[in-house]
């Protein structure tokens, strides 16, 4: 798995936006825009997405790109990330694996200003 360094925060609405250079792993360096993408929740705390692929018949979680490069997460799956409650607001952090992007509560140490 590899660290990218991007952190990106959970809308209200459960949107975390993407960043292109992110959407273009799972793309194919094709444009991403409207592809549909599979959401899961592989391990505890942990989010999966990955391109969906339309031969496969088994049942999954099925969600867009929009052209801001947003998805929106399940509210079942961000409700399981928190111990029941929703997880809006929340630094989710992005780190690659193949093809698939996947994304973790970030744990990072805060900024600290010195004055």
């Amino acid at each position: 798995m590899i660290a990218t360094g991007v952190v990106r925060y959970i809308d209200e609405l459960g949107r975390i936006i993407i960043p292109r250079e992110i959407r273009r792993v799972i793309g194919d360096h094709q444009s991403t825009d409207g592809m549909a993408v599979e959401i899961a929740m592989n391990q505890p705390f942990t989010i999966t997405v990955k391109k969906h692929q339309k031969e496969s018949n088994d049942a999954k979680i099925i969600r867009h790109i929009d052209d801001m490069g947003r998805i929106v997460i399940p509210k079942e799956l961000r409700r399981n990330m928190n111990h029941g409650k929703d997880v809006y607001n929340k630094p989710m952090e992005f780190f690659l694996e193949d093809k698939t992007i996947v994304l973790k509560p970030y744990h990072g140490k805060p900024d600290v200003w010195e004055e």
